[in-house]
């Protein structure tokens, strides 16, 4: 219910691809600018990341934080 209630489940689903990082920028076709959706996706991810994590034996984080 938590990860419903805040719009995460599909992390865990498996539902969700990341955005592009950068984005072609409008006013000159040889530059990017940051995508402010991949922002916001990567956030999620580490918060994702982070609850998981303390979730787990202190003996088995650093196996899992290195992957």
């Amino acid at each position: 219910p938590l990860l419903d209630a805040h719009h995460l489940l599909h992390f865990i689903e498996g539902n969700i691809n990341p955005p592009p990082a950068t984005l072609p920028n409008p006013e000159n076709n040889n530059e990017t600018i940051p995508n402010p959706d991949y922002k916001i996706w990567y956030k999620q991810d580490r918060f994702l990341f982070s609850a998981l994590i303390d979730t787990l034996a202190p003996t088995v984080i650093p196996y899992v934080s290195k992957a």
